[in-house]
């Protein structure tokens, strides 16, 4: 398993690099120290290549029978419980499960379940869109009607704003569906390299994940950035939400420490967190996933999926006659 993964990465990577010619810089064969190459992929061509071989199905990045070799990330965070019963590491597998069904905490999360999930270091790069930012924009941030929760300080004394992610979650929910109401889920059994880190717990507990992006302000040159993180706290109750603001702003720093060791600068951030508490004789998980995705053919609006820069979630699911779906308890 861990050489058919590397294997794929490797044939991802190089497909990516040949995917638009770079700007010499520096000497014959050597970049330049102080200049990074640009690909400089337009935004249509990225859709327009990040179109499935299936019908009503997403797929993975890097399969076989895509339009081209643009991708969509969509972000998720769900959590799942189960009774425990069973021998422990058989136990475990089943609030991992519930999950991925989207069907923990009340249920109707995203959907992205019966996928074979294959872990990826977390950035999408110059030929990678972000759902719901880039495209089928969420309604509040195409009506820049966003409030930062907070700002983050910078080394250079500049200030990034940070969003909730609400917004860009909901969107993914949007795409995906949930288990009781599908619209685009991943093909089941397909092979769906994700950012993602999850995390089992058995209570008294809670469960918690984390999830963040930071938008290049450059990305033509540089990767978004997607972090994420999972624990439990030991406790016999809920924890207040006070908590998560804090672990929220840590992350926040995270994001820009990780930019400065690598000479990026991030324009905003968004944020989002999902926890359930976990009563004593169960088992809980807290998942976040970012699945590297491309569109299932019927999810492409009239006109083709280039349409989709101009659309916000809305208008998309107007467009293709979708019936709403049931209403999700949010939590930031």
């Amino acid at each position: 398993m861990h050489v058919l993964r590397c294997l794929l990465v490797a044939s991802v990577a190089v497909s990516t690099l040949s995917y638009a010619a770079e700007p010499q810089t520096g000497s014959p064969g050597r970049p330049s120290s102080t200049t990074r190459p640009s690909f400089e992929i337009p935004a249509t061509k990225i859709v327009a290549g990040a179109v499935g071989p299936f019908a009503r199905h997403s797929d993975g990045y890097g399969n076989p029978g895509a339009s081209g070799l643009g991708y969509i990330s969509v972000l998720t965070l769900s959590t799942g419980k189960a009774k425990k019963e069973l021998n422990a590491p058989i136990n475990n597998i089943l609030p991992f499960d519930e999950a991925e069904a989207g069907i923990g905490d009340k249920g109707g999360n995203a959907y992205i379940g019966q996928i074979n999930l294959l872990q990826a270091s977390s950035f999408s790069g110059p030929n990678g869109l972000v759902w719901g930012y880039h495209i089928a924009e969420a309604e509040a941030r195409q009506a820049k009607t966003l409030k930062p929760l907070f700002h983050q300080d910078t080394p250079d004394g500049g200030k990034i704003p940070v969003y909730d992610a609400e917004p860009l979650l909901n969107a993914g929910r949007r795409l995906f569906g949930t288990r009781d109401n599908p619209r685009y889920p991943m093909l089941p059994g397909s092979h769906i390299i994700a950012a993602y880190k999850d995390h089992t717990a058995e209570g008294p507990a809670t469960v918690w994940c984390v999830l963040g992006v930071a938008i290049s302000s450059d990305p033509a040159t540089n990767a978004n950035l997607f972090m994420e993180a999972c624990d439990e706290i030991k406790k016999e109750a809920p924890v207040p939400e006070a908590f998560f603001d804090g672990v929220l702003k840590d992350l926040a720093k995270s994001m820009v420490r990780v930019g400065e060791n690598q000479h990026v600068v991030y324009k905003e951030i968004f944020l989002g967190y999902k926890s359930e508490f976990v009563p004593p004789g169960m088992l809980g998980t807290a998942l976040a996933a970012v699945p590297y995705i491309v569109l299932a053919k019927t999810a492409v609006p009239k006109g083709g999926p280039t349409k989709l820069l101009k659309m916000s979630i809305a208008q998309w699911e107007q467009e293709l006659g979708l019936t709403p779906l049931p209403p999700l308890e949010q939590r930031r």
